[in-house]
């Protein structure tokens, strides 16, 4: 269920895109197609047998020497 933070993000995004395309159907070119980019890079993790994977560097110098930090998800 959408609640009311969902919509004000998008709206947030559009002013952004409008603000530094100048054009409101180039931004909403742009937003219509994010979903389509989502879905379809997921599509491509499934058939291919990878994890999609978020690394996030180590914050700390003692860190440094254990390496970053590995998240992974596999897509379904």
């Amino acid at each position: 269920m959408i609640g009311f933070k969902e919509p004000i993000a998008i709206l947030l995004i559009f002013a952004i895109l409008y603000a530094s395309l100048g054009s409101v159907q180039a931004s909403l070119l742009i937003l219509t197609n994010i979903p389509f980019a989502a879905v379809s890079g997921m599509i491509a993790l499934a058939i291919s047998g990878e994890y999609l994977r978020f690394e996030a560097a180590p914050a700390r110098s003692d860190e440094l020497q254990r390496g970053p930090y590995e998240f992974t998800m596999q897509a379904s």
